[in-house]
């Protein structure tokens, strides 16, 4: 569970404030980052997984297997399409509490 929040939330943040610290708040670039961190999580999971199922399956971690069966290219791509859709609710998510940040600061009369 740990490692599925790790590669599919903080990931994304993470491109996000990489990208956010190089050119700004700038949505097109957060939702692009974001998408980016998602691919980048799905990528990540799937190696730690396969580091895991192999470590149990040599008898070096204790743990128990289930089998899922092979994803045909169809079902890949609705993945894909479905780990993106997170990725740009969580660009939006930000851009919108930026947007709240941003609203409140001008209403208490603060400048920077």
């Amino acid at each position: 569970m740990k490692s599925a929040v790790g590669s599919f939330i903080v990931l994304p943040l993470l491109a996000i404030a990489l990208i956010v610290m190089r050119f700004g708040f700038r949505p097109v670039y957060m939702v692009v980052a974001s998408i980016l961190g998602e691919v980048i999580g799905i990528l990540v999971y799937s190696a730690y997984n396969h580091w895991r199922v192999s470590a149990v399956l040599t008898g070096l971690a204790s743990g128990s297997l289930t089998y899922r069966g092979t994803l045909g290219p169809r079902n890949i791509f609705v993945s894909l399409l479905v780990f993106s859709a997170l990725g740009a609710t969580i660009a939006l998510c930000v851009v919108f509490g930026h947007w709240i940040y941003q609203r409140g600061k001008s209403a208490f009369g603060a400048t920077g």
